[in-house]
């Protein structure tokens, strides 16, 4: 059980210093600025765009909330984000848990 708990352990003390430093640095900046393929949301092109997809002037008018509507694109911003930059990582993971050869106890 020792032999198949050390190995996720070093997995995931590797992942936690990796993704440390993701976040206070890299990952920080894309999710401030955006990247050449995902642009923040813009608050006010969110509001105008919901006022014309409800027909409607005021943003007191709208039949769902506006605040709440922007939270939601910030949050699907911020998911492509971390999709982007963590993908690639996890897909590292897999190749080298399919690659790894299953641990044979030595006879005593």
């Amino acid at each position: 059980m020792l032999q198949h708990l050390v190995p996720l352990l070093i997995i995931l003390l590797t992942f936690g210093a990796f993704a440390s430093e993701r976040e206070r640095g890299t990952l920080r900046q894309l999710v401030a600025t955006g990247t050449d393929e995902v642009s923040p949301p813009d608050r006010a092109e969110s509001t105008e765009r919901l006022l014309a997809d409800y027909g409607v002037e005021r943003v007191e008018d709208l039949p769902i909330n506006a605040v709440g509507a922007c939270l939601q694109e910030s949050e699907e911003f911020g998911n492509r984000i971390f999709d982007r930059n963590y993908g690639a990582l996890w897909d590292t993971f897999r190749r080298q848990g399919s690659c790894r050869k299953p641990c044979r106890r030595r006879p005593r």
